[in-house]
């Protein structure tokens, strides 16, 4: 998958992750299984990351494995905090919940938000 992809801009992908919160978030407020909640946590932590990348002009391979865009990000000068790093563990979800995790996604999302809504298009 390319940075552009579909043609999708960074505030696109972002605007996506957002909208996971959102349904996560209500799913939460109507007692949803906790795996669902925790499946569109890991999706918008992974929208976001993705829209960081795409902010910044950055190609990506297709995966829903957090670790490699966390080091793509890295390599491109901007040094997630901590919390961010944290997130990696939210790839689990993608399949499966095994891991507390709900705070690193919103995290996520509002990190993504400081660099895209910031970030000029790339070119």
């Amino acid at each position: 998958m390319s940075a552009r992809s579909g043609e999708a801009d960074s505030r696109e992908w972002l605007r996506y992750a957002r909208e996971n919160l959102r349904h996560a978030e209500a799913g939460r407020a109507a007692g949803v299984v906790v795996q669902y909640l925790l499946f569109d946590a890991q999706q918008a932590a992974e929208k976001a990351l993705k829209g960081v990348l795409v902010a910044r002009g950055i190609h990506f391979k297709k995966s829903h494995d957090l670790r490699p865009l966390l080091t793509k990000i890295r390599e491109s000068g901007v040094e997630p905090p901590d919390l961010i790093r944290r997130a990696a563990l939210l790839g689990a979800y993608a399949t499966q919940a095994r891991y507390p995790g709900w705070a690193e996604s919103v995290a996520v999302v509002d990190w993504a938000a400081q660099i895209i809504e910031t970030s000029p298009p790339p070119g």
